[in-house]
């Protein structure tokens, strides 16, 4: 059975490992928990949580001190991938039932299948309307039901994504229509996919696909996504973190300016803008549990329920392992 590769940025781990711990508990999974320009402290927790668990977690360093793409380091997990099937889950997912690997893998028809959209999305995200420029993560698939796909938790059939990535010479990054080959400009034009931006891995999942073999969202009911933490560094100061909760809150908006300067409309702007703005909420609410102060009167409406509460306010407080 594959493993299932979890990336953790320099700055994230502290914060995170419960997630990991979580998922051990409640899931039957095997972890390969890659390490993106940690500090020394930080491997030395994960390989604690290898000895602790034992053959249920490998640990790998993908670079050190230096934070590389999210892209680039998928990149190259695949390209070592030994298994039939290549897995990612972001680090901030965590289980609320046990959960079998069998309700991720894709079904023999399937290319592909993924899961795991953040707690506080919308039903308006599912779709990238007419007219949209950025091909971002956040959209399933485009108005013409096209499907772009996700990679929060994601499960490749490992050869066929290896394939398309050698046979189009695929960036794994974000990247510009004009960054693409001059093949891969043709293939996407004559799909109807030309956009000026994609996000990274977008252009994969478009390409790995056939008309009879799809790559598919799967819900997986009490596997959940926090979302916008897994590149949030913990580092930050408790003097300085007020100031990234007015950023959060306040920049989407002043940004609208910049983005609209850039040619992105002004109906794309805004969705961009509720979006990261709804990010904001996951990310001040984070911050609050890990403070010991959040409360389930004052939690966003997207939280579900007490259950889903709690579990995170334990998983992030004070007493929630974050310190071992």
């Amino acid at each position: 059975m594959p493993r299932v590769n979890v990336i953790f940025v320099r700055g994230t781990v502290a914060r995170l490992l419960p997630f990991l711990e979580n998922l051990l508990e409640h899931t039957d999974w095997d972890f390969v928990t890659v390490l993106n320009g940690c500090a020394t402290r930080e491997v030395e927790l994960l390989e604690a949580a290898r000895e602790r668990h034992g053959e249920r977690i490998v640990v790998r360093v993908a670079s050190r001190e230096v934070v590389l793409l999210h892209g680039d380091v998928i990149a190259r997990l695949l390209a070592d991938e030994p298994s039939p099937f290549f897995c990612c889950v972001d680090s901030d997912i965590f289980a609320m039932r046990p959960i079998s690997l069998a309700e991720l893998l894709p079904a023999e028809d399937e290319v592909a299948t993924c899961s795991g959209l953040p707690m506080w999305r919308v039903e308006r995200d599912d779709v990238m309307p007419e007219g949209f420029e950025v091909a971002s993560g956040r959209f399933l698939r485009t108005s013409n039901g096209d499907f772009l796909g996700c990679t929060y938790v994601v499960c490749y059939r490992t050869a066929e994504l290896r394939a398309t990535v050698d046979r189009w010479g695929l960036p794994l990054v974000p990247c510009d229509w004009d960054e693409l080959c001059a093949d891969v400009q043709l293939e996407l034009d004559r799909r109807g996919l030309r956009r000026r931006t994609y996000d990274t891995m977008t252009v994969a999942n478009i390409l790995v696909q056939r008309p009879d073999r799809p790559m598919v969202y799967r819900d997986i009911p009490g596997l959940l996504h926090l979302g916008a933490q897994s590149s949030l560094n913990e580092n930050v100061s408790w003097l300085r973190r007020p100031l990234r909760h007015v950023t959060w809150r306040w920049f989407p908006w002043a940004f609208r300016v910049l983005w609209r300067a850039r040619g992105m409309s002004s109906a794309e702007s805004k969705s961009a803008a509720d979006f990261a703005r709804r990010r904001g909420e996951a990310v001040r609410l984070a911050d609050a549990m890990v403070a010991g102060r959040a409360r389930f009167e004052d939690a966003p409406e997207w939280v579900g329920g007490v259950d889903e509460f709690e579990v995170l306010a334990t998983m992030l407080g004070p007493t929630g392992g974050r310190r071992r």
